[in-house]
């Protein structure tokens, strides 16, 4: 989950039931918190997961397998 969530930036991680219990009660009292939160997700989420990226990370794998087989 590290990768797609930021702790204290774009999502709260959690490692058992007291602290996800923790968090989800910040969460419902802070709006302040969950919108900043929410908008920290989304420009992250825009940045690291959009199609060029992925597009470019699948080529990149493909031109090594194919570099590997040819040499």
């Amino acid at each position: 989950m590290s990768e797609v969530v930021l702790n204290n930036k774009t999502g709260l991680l959690t490692h058992n039931l007291d602290e996800r219990m923790q968090a989800v009660k910040s969460l419902s009292t802070n709006q302040e918190l969950r919108l900043k939160m929410g908008q920290e997700a989304q420009i992250f989420s825009r940045n690291e997961f959009n199609l060029d990226k992925f597009v470019k990370s699948h080529i990149d794998v493909y031109r090594e397998v194919f570099a590997e087989i040819n040499s």
